[in-house]
């Protein structure tokens, strides 16, 4: 078979066509579908919606603090809701609201290294793709990954956002520490040593807990993984998969509705 490159995201692509074509001969229909636009405007509030497109709101207003000082100064001033979003890139109704969104997305980039723990801080709304970047500069990489990678660092924790190999724990797992400020305005410093109790309830938060600021990542020495990906016949991956999950590094199956395919991706580390 030839080598060729399918992201989940193609295969997500491919999904929702198979889909869409699936109902249209169901329905008898031989025109082709008529075209869908996105959510429109009322009353001159512009819509949020998230990537699948399956969430959509009208909040009243959209904040985006400069820095910690503007962040506590709203949160201590707000009298109604507060939602913080990343990139939307969760599928459920964990942003949308009628009142406040706030985003973090000024709070970027690598803001400490420590070299001989291997141990880095990172603003909050930084893609993981930028950090990924930014930390193979400095001879370092994620421990893990998932195969997303527009995320914002606090929503990927905030939602447990994981990778995949049986050895590996989610973004939440490689926590070490964190910033995170109060509905209140307090400005609280998280880690296994301070406010314990804080700390392990924010490494899975969903955004109920207040609005994380930075965020300390345990990481290792850069490497490098060699992917493969397979198109099987149906039963064809349903025999192989539990011994390639086993034998694998990193491996997933990702099934296509109606095809009687299965793609199978999986990575090795290599020099």
């Amino acid at each position: 078979m030839k080598n060729f490159k399918l992201t989940r995201r193609d295969a997500l692509k491919a999904t929702g066509a198979s889909l869409a074509a699936s109902a249209a001969l169901t329905s008898g229909c031989s025109e082709a579908p008529k075209s869908v636009s996105g959510p429109k405007s009322i009353n001159g509030v512009m819509p949020w919606s998230n990537w699948a497109g399956n969430q959509v709101c009208y909040p009243a207003e959209r904040m985006r603090p400069r820095n910690e000082e503007a962040l506590v100064s709203l949160l201590r001033e707000s009298s109604g809701k507060i939602r913080a979003v990343g990139a939307g890139h969760s599928f459920s109704a964990l942003v949308p609201t009628d009142e406040t969104m706030l985003s973090m997305a000024r709070f970027r980039g690598v803001k400490d290294i420590n070299y001989e723990t291997k141990e880095v801080t990172v603003g909050a709304g930084t893609r993981l793709a930028a950090l990924g970047d930014a930390l193979a500069v400095e001879g370092l990489g994620m421990i893990n990954m998932p195969d997303v990678n527009t995320q914002s660092l606090a929503g990927a924790i905030a939602t447990s956002t994981h990778g995949t190999g049986q050895k590996f724990g989610s973004l939440s797992h490689y926590v070490t520490g964190l910033t995170l400020v109060t509905a209140a305005g307090d400005v609280l410093k998280c880690s296994a040593l301070e406010n314990k109790d804080v700390f392990d309830a924010a490494r899975c938060n969903i955004g109920s807990l207040g609005i994380i600021t930075d965020v300390t990542l345990q990481v290792r020495d850069n490497y490098y993984l060699k992917e493969r990906s397979e198109m099987l016949p149906l039963e064809e991956a349903f025999e192989k998969m539990e011994k390639m999950r086993l034998a694998k590094q990193h491996f997933e199956a990702y099934g296509l509705p109606h095809s009687n395919h299965v793609l199978v991706i999986e990575f090795s580390e290599v020099s």
